[in-house]
């Protein structure tokens, strides 16, 4: 396997995407700080996942982290899963996104990914064009979580969400 970059683990490498080449080798969405999941909150996002056919799963629980660890906090902390229809007007099909969203002492933290074998299918018709299409569609789903944890876009308190979120508005949509 070939790295473009010998000096970043493979997980740090610089991605020249779209909405991530602004985070250089910060590969991954960033931390919704002090976006924390309340049943309030929980239950606007189940609200906006399975409206309009977008999911067909949700599920809310506790999970064990580590991460609470570091300040002797406990480890059980709140958690959703959910699969989400990612879509594009004008492009016929879908990719289901398996998307998880958990708290922890500092915020919450969401990841994404591909329904596989449908992912192997958009990658060899399309390339570099299913990888945009995936990270613009789980874009998407990271702003309006974040307009949900922070109660709108204008109130994001971390100077990171609010630059991403802002850099990434300007490629999509």
């Amino acid at each position: 396997m070939q790295r473009k970059n010998e000096k970043f683990a493979m997980n740090r490498q610089v991605l020249g995407t779209p909405i991530f080449g602004m985070r250089k080798n910060k590969v991954k969405f960033p931390t919704f700080r002090k976006g924390y999941l309340t049943d309030e909150k929980v239950d606007k996002i189940k609200a906006h996942v399975m409206s309009k056919g977008r999911s067909v799963v949700f599920l809310d629980g506790p999970y064990e982290t580590k991460l609470n660890r570091y300040v002797r906090a406990d480890p059980n902390e709140r958690a959703v899963f959910f699969e989400y229809m990612l879509r594009q007007k004008g492009t016929k099909g879908a990719i289901q996104s398996l998307c998880w969203l958990g708290s922890f002492h500092n915020g919450s933290i969401i990841h994404f990914a591909p329904q596989f074998p449908q992912w192997a299918c958009w990658l060899e018709a399309g390339g570099m064009e299913a990888v945009e299409f995936f990270e613009n569609g789980c874009f998407r789903i990271y702003r309006a979580v974040a307009e949900i944890l922070y109660d709108g876009l204008d109130n994001i308190t971390d100077k990171e969400v609010k630059a991403f979120i802002e850099s990434g508005s300007k490629v999509v949509d």
